[in-house]
């Protein structure tokens, strides 16, 4: 099912498409394109075609999060996190990596929930109290010093970088720091304003934090991390989109955030019914992991401009003019701005003037740059073609015998 809203073309996976679950809590498409779409009933693998479901051999069918580390899709549940080893032929060959209790203290893990690879390549397992360190010097666990556990079943602690330094947040919103020399993660004083973490995003010297209610946008200085300001919006994931933020949210649909000199300015972006869990990124199409299913949004290529059918145009490699019957439209840079032309017909562009004509050919040369009206005259008909340069009009018409 497809349907065009707006900007973007939005195609739905569901139960159609052999999706069993539609509550979906993560997806990815992986290197060799296709897409893993984690559920509360295991993980379905779609090639576009065809939907395969991977289901009993995995350590519980209640997927937490989906990463392809090192050719392997590493695959966190409830119960302990398995990988797949990705192949040309698509076999998909579960192999148990850790397992997880229910209790504290039964396993290595407790409740894993998300997976994080570091610029070093070192894969981070969070969990409820603790973050597991996976890579080529094997495997440690890392206790988190006064953490409170997590008031989510589908959230816990979040690690990312600020530059180099490496970071984790937990989801009641304690902050800590990686110190290399003594091997641990320091708590560091941070915002009581923040609380019930959903998803973080580093953008330059700036974070993204989406709280329940609320998203925060903090600055990151020498003197350390400020808040700048906090806005309403119940955003649950973010993902990249070029110089923007895509981000997901509970009940709001889909929005886009973008900082402006220092300012935080959210847009809404696409209206969905269903809860987003999940942002994805896959070359020019963003795959939605949602309550109802997965949503695959790509940019439309073509968008109406204008709704008039006889609209003449002026393009160029970096802006775009045309009469729409009433005024003429400047599009540069993504941003209009109209000029008026009162009374005329039709328009001739030319570089950086343009010509109106009204019903009795009284023809208007116009400076495009301030709007002011350079010249009049009188022409004998309107011309089928016209063009002009500084000095004159060169126009064409048809005469009957």
């Amino acid at each position: 099912m497809s349907q065009a809203a707006g900007t973007w073309n939005v195609h739905q996976i569901h139960e159609e498409d052999g999706l069993g679950n539609t509550l979906v809590k993560n997806v990815l498409v992986d290197s060799y394109g296709d897409a893993w779409i984690g559920t509360d009933d295991g993980v379905y693998v779609y090639n576009g075609f065809s939907m395969e479901h991977i289901k009993g051999t995995l350590p519980n069918n209640y997927i937490k999060d989906l990463e392809e580390v090192d050719g392997k899709i590493f695959i966190s549940t409830d119960r302990g996190v398995a990988s797949v080893q990705l192949n040309a032929q698509k076999s998909r060959n579960v192999e148990l990596l850790f397992r997880a209790g229910i209790l504290e203290g039964d396993e290595l893990l407790w409740y894993p929930k998300h997976i994080f690879s570091d610029q070093q390549g070192t894969t981070w397992i969070s969990d409820n109290n603790s973050l597991l360190q996976y890579g080529l010097n094997g495997i440690e666990r890392y206790e988190l010093k006064d953490v409170e556990l997590p008031g989510s079943f589908s959230r816990s602690t979040q690690v990312f970088t600020i530059g180099e330094e490496l970071c984790a947040l937990s989801q009641k919103g304690q902050l800590y720091f990686f110190d290399d020399l003594n091997n641990e993660f320091d708590p560091v004083p941070f915002l009581e304003e923040i609380n019930s973490v959903h998803a973080v995003k580093v953008i330059d010297d700036f974070i993204l934090i989406a709280s329940d209610t609320e998203v925060h946008l903090l600055k990151i200085s020498g003197d350390g991390i400020e808040l700048i300001e906090s806005q309403e919006a119940d955003i649950s994931c973010f993902s990249m989109d070029e110089n923007r933020v895509l981000a997901g949210t509970w009940n709001s649909g889909l929005l886009s955030l973008q900082i402006i000199e220092g300012n935080l300015v959210i847009h809404e972006e696409l209206p969905l019914d269903a809860a987003i869990n999940d942002i994805h990124k896959n070359e020019h199409q963003f795959w939605l992991g949602t309550d109802e299913g997965c949503y695959v949004i790509t940019k439309n290529t073509f968008f109406r401009l204008s709704d008039t059918d006889n609209s003449r145009i002026s393009p160029s490699h970096e802006e775009l003019r045309w009469f729409d019957g009433n005024s003429i439209v400047h599009l540069e840079n993504g941003v209009t701005r109209t000029l008026s032309i009162p009374n005329s017909i039709d328009v001739l562009f030319g570089n950086g003037f343009a010509i109106g004509i009204d019903e009795n050919h009284v023809f208007s040369t116009i400076n495009l740059q301030n709007g002011t009206t350079v010249k009049k005259g009188q022409l004998i008909s309107n011309p089928q073609y016209a063009c002009f340069d500084d000095q004159s009009i060169w126009c064409t018409y048809f005469f009957e015998n």
